[in-house]
């Protein structure tokens, strides 16, 4: 008698690999990194912020070592939720982590000038090319956006060369240096750790916690804190907004993300946590009465509308009613309450400030035409080579001393996309363009080519991620922050990586079952 055995090849490989919802070990990974920050977070508001970086970096030493995937899931949590400053409002407690605060600033030791992230940074770079050269691998591995991004690291070394030996303070000069640093290594890190297409969503879910989290703590603070009044923030702070200014950043691309999920029928849980706690983030971003932060948001979802109706055939005919009833309605609520108070006016406040701006955004308006031309006429004197970090602008027109609330206002200005220009020359600049357009294409041609709709989707988010990161650069100081350089390092890397997520999104499909006959 026959028996006929049926084996069907790569059950395994139903599941993408690094899926936590199956990783007993990224579970209690990220249990314990959770109780560290706790921990942490409690030294730091006790008053002892040395203490509390130095306990979470030695907690997450050896989980990196066993798994060096988890740095980059503890640099994006870092990036969306903690701050680079004090807000000094009472129900402050991201912006007390001492995750971009030097050691030295803190009262550390003298001999690690270097703050959480940084320490991370290096500790996995470290961490990865020890275990490589064990095995007689590469130290590091690049990828294909390694070329735009080292020459933009390169290129911002030789600045900081320059205008260190041109006497200049070097405190300044190290701090305009770093956001290009970080974005680089922030890119090598994740790029080597990067194992799958389970850990980029991964990724994803710690972005969604994280972001959500930032609007809670926004509705909460408008809210409970200021009692609804947004004028009451000078009551606590000499800053100008209910959060960091690059909150509205990452809210806009909470929202184009959420928008993707939903056009290109993403993970079903990301889709639901994001349409639950969409509503917290848009308030937030209402409330943080940024300017910027509804053009962001329209740059970001004009860029997730366009790929979606060129990707997604069966979905064109949504999209073109929703633009069609925008196109209709939006006027109509710009000129509807343009000119009244209110955070449901806000958009529209945005869009009369243009034409016809108030007192506050006249003045704003004005600094910043003075600004540009002062940045101009800077560029003017170096155009080639550019005059290195940390040296103040020439003012051919006398700007309003705003040092209370920005201690570098005469150093850096708020479009940092011609400030690359100032500081680094025309190659220096140049570099920056050639990384955001190959990183572009790459995603670009990965959304059209790749056969995963998830994937695809995630192309589109990261290039409505670099769309927003070059607006927030052109009018408030995106391309100087910390935060914001840190997540663009990590979507470069995942550009780079989709040719290998993309292989093995096609090797995870179930093989045709193989029949072997016995007799």
């Amino acid at each position: 008698m026959n028996n006929a055995v049926v084996i069907r090849a790569n059950q395994t490989n139903l599941q993408p690999k690094g899926s936590w919802q199956e990783n007993p070990f990224f579970q209690s990974s990220l249990l314990l990194v959770s109780i560290s920050v706790i921990i942490g977070l409690l030294f730091g508001i006790s008053g002892r912020p040395t203490t509390a970086a130095f306990l979470v970096i030695a907690c997450l030493i050896p989980l990196i070592w066993q798994r060096p995937v988890i740095a980059t899931y503890v640099l994006a949590a870092g990036a969306v939720l903690f701050e680079t400053f004090r807000l000094h409002f009472p129900d402050s407690f991201t912006d007390q982590a001492p995750f971009f605060q030097s050691s030295l600033t803190l009262g550390g030791p003298r001999w690690i000038p270097l703050n959480g992230a940084e320490m991370i940074l290096l500790a996995t770079l470290l961490t990865i090319a020890i275990k490589n050269v064990a095995v007689k691998a590469r130290p590091l591995t690049t990828g294909t956006l390694f070329g735009p991004a080292a020459l933009l690291a390169a290129m911002t070394l030789l600045g900081l060369a320059h205008g260190i030996t041109n006497g200049v303070n070097t405190t300044i000069a190290n701090w305009e240096a770093r956001p290009y640093l970080y974005l680089f290594l922030a890119y090598l890190v994740t790029f080597n750790v990067i194992k799958s297409r389970g850990e980029v969503k991964n990724i994803l879910w710690i972005f969604l916690i994280a972001v959500a989290l930032k609007g809670l703590i926004g509705s909460i603070r408008f809210f409970l804190v200021l009692g609804g009044d947004i004028s009451r923030i000078r009551e606590y702070t000499t800053y100008n907004s209910l959060m960091a200014h690059e909150e509205s950043y990452f809210f806009a691309l909470f929202l184009a993300l959420f928008a993707i999920l939903y056009l290109f029928r993403g993970d079903r849980r990301q889709l639901q946590f994001a349409a639950v706690f969409s509503p917290f983030v848009i308030f937030s971003l209402l409330a943080n009465e940024r300017r910027g932060g509804t053009l962001y948001l329209a740059l970001m979802i004009l860029v997730v509308s366009i790929f979606a109706y060129r990707l997604l055939p069966d979905r064109r005919k949504l999209i073109s009613i929703t633009a069609f009833i925008s196109i209709v309605l939006l006027p109509a609520y710009v000129i509807g309450v343009g000119n009244r108070s209110g955070l449901i006016a806000q958009p529209a406040r945005a869009v009369v400030s243009i034409f016809n701006p108030n007192s506050r955004d006249a003045s704003s308006d004005q600094y910043r035409q003075i600004e540009n031309r002062n940045l101009k006429a800077n560029i003017a004197i170096d155009p080639i080579i550019g005059q290195g970090y940390g040296k103040p602008m020439v003012q051919f027109e006398t700007l309003p001393d705003i040092s209370d609330k920005f201690i570098y206002w005469d150093t850096v200005p708020h479009n940092t996309v011609l400030w690359v220009w100032l500081r680094l020359g025309f190659i220096g600049f140049a570099a920056l363009l050639f990384l955001i357009g190959r990183s572009i294409v790459e995603a670009g041609l990965a959304s059209k080519y790749m056969k995963s709709s998830y994937l695809k989707g995630l192309a589109v988010f990261s290039i409505a991620g670099i769309a927003g990161w070059v607006a927030i650069g052109a009018v408030d100081m995106g391309l100087v922050n910390l935060r914001i350089s840190i997540l663009v390092g990590v979507l470069l890397a995942i550009i780079a990586k989709f040719r290998t997520f993309d292989k093995e999104d096609s090797s995870t499909q179930l093989e045709p079952a193989k029949t072997i006959l016995r007799s």
